[in-house]
């Protein structure tokens, strides 16, 4: 809560707060963010609400402005101090203060820095030849199959394999990714229930222990040593908890997202027909599809900081202690910064949005992700000639959001 008086703030605006409410409960009703991220974007740029003592950030250049600046920090024990009081009792809560998404400062760059230089793009080209077979793998099948569940029987295998062959995994000793990391979401929930809270810790519980159980064992015995987290275990900085903790927040997080991104990402193009069939005839034009289907779908729509010191961002001043949500998918489609921005156009000229932010938070697998929704949407728009959606279903989370179902006929 602002310590500062009202006076420091603009006045409301009805319509902008009639935008966040919907924004707020748009999941739940099983809709898109996209429509009220416009419509608070149209309003301002940056705005405060008195009714929730929050700032909500619209505009592309604001928000790149504050995700930059050291003065704006996650300070997560402080945010759920203030709105969770008991969160600590909770596991999946509470092991987020440990996760490299939630650090600050000093405590971020000891488990970033070391891992940077393992992500760079000419690193991650090493992993073109296996992610690119087995797209082609599961896309094959799903052609000749005549379509079906694209997450089921794509998005998700692709995004488990990729991760297993970055952790070099065998993929059987995963345990079941998909419903451990949806139950654990549930922690981030506005409205979560007792019963949901109950899930998500037991399952982030049993998530851990998996982690755990592969780094005790890798720590053990040093031939095992091959992924680029186990190299820490040789650092006595680093605890076997810490280095599996910062590869399962890793995997948590470059696992769904990406799923979800590619399905969302797909469902938004087949809305743009003449883009696919531009695409078959101009193949070069798919090297701009990840950058407009992140662009689009942007499935971490908001994310929050603290400002720990006053910022001045455009006209607007945030004062100290204020709490900034950052709507990253109202930034994407800034139609200052991406003309004619709710249609997708592969012809664009490049720009990158901030799907995977920017920053010191910037997203450490986000040339992964981008390379493996190319290697798939673009093997299976060159190999049908006919995809027909037969039914979308918008996951009904705040947290990620994007369509979760996603039935296909491909020919």
């Amino acid at each position: 809560m602002p310590s500062f008086a009202s006076d420091h703030y603009p006045r409301e605006n009805p319509e902008a707060e009639e935008a966040i409410d919907d924004f707020l409960s748009s999941a739940r009703l099983g809709k898109g963010p996209w429509d009220s991220q416009r419509r608070l974007l149209e309003q301002s740029p940056i705005y405060y609400s008195h009714r929730r003592n929050m700032w909500y950030v619209t505009g592309y250049n604001a928000n790149e402005e504050i995700l930059k600046s050291p003065s704006a920090q996650l300070q997560l024990d402080k945010r759920m101090d203030s709105i969770h009081p008991e969160w600590r009792e909770h596991y999946s809560i509470s092991k987020l203060t440990r996760w490299i998404a939630f650090l600050d400062g000093d405590a971020h760059k000891k488990v970033r820095l070391p891992l940077n230089t393992s992500f760079t793009p000419q690193k991650v080209e090493a992993l073109r030849a296996g992610i690119r077979k087995k797209s082609q793998d599961l896309v094959a099948s799903y052609i000749e199959s005549g379509g079906g569940s694209f997450p089921d029987a794509v998005a998700y295998p692709i995004a488990e394999s990729t991760l297993c062959e970055v952790f070099d995994f065998d993929i059987s000793r995963i345990p079941d990714c998909r419903k451990l990391v949806n139950e654990m979401q549930l922690a981030f929930e506005i409205d979560v229930t007792p019963e949901q809270m109950e899930k998500a810790d037991s399952a982030s519980i049993e998530f851990h222990r998996f982690w755990h159980r592969e780094y005790e064992d890798i720590a053990k015995n040093p031939e095992l040593k091959k992924d680029i987290f186990t190299q820490l275990l040789d650092d006595p900085a680093y605890s076997v908890e810490e280095v599996a903790e910062l590869a399962e927040s890793i995997f948590s997080g470059g696992f769904d997202s990406t799923a979800l991104t590619m399905t969302t990402g797909l469902w938004i193009l087949l809305q743009f027909p003449e883009e696919i069939e531009k695409a078959r005839k101009n193949p070069q034009l798919l090297e701009r599809l990840p950058d407009e289907v992140l662009r689009m779908s942007s499935t971490i729509s908001m994310t929050i900081r603290i400002a720990v010191d006053d910022i001045l961002v455009q006209d607007a001043i945030i004062r100290k202690g204020d709490l900034i949500g950052l709507l990253l998918g109202a930034a994407n489609r800034d139609p200052e910064i991406f003309p004619d921005p709710h249609n997708m156009d592969l012809s664009r000229p490049q720009r990158r949005g901030l799907a995977f932010s920017t920053g010191a938070h910037a997203c450490l697998g986000k040339w992964v992700a981008r390379m493996e929704i190319y290697e798939v949407l673009k093997y299976l728009i060159q190999n049908t000639k006919e995809i027909v959606l037969n039914n979308g279903t918008i996951r009904e989370r705040q947290s990620v959001r994007g369509v979760e179902e996603l039935d296909l006929s491909v020919r």
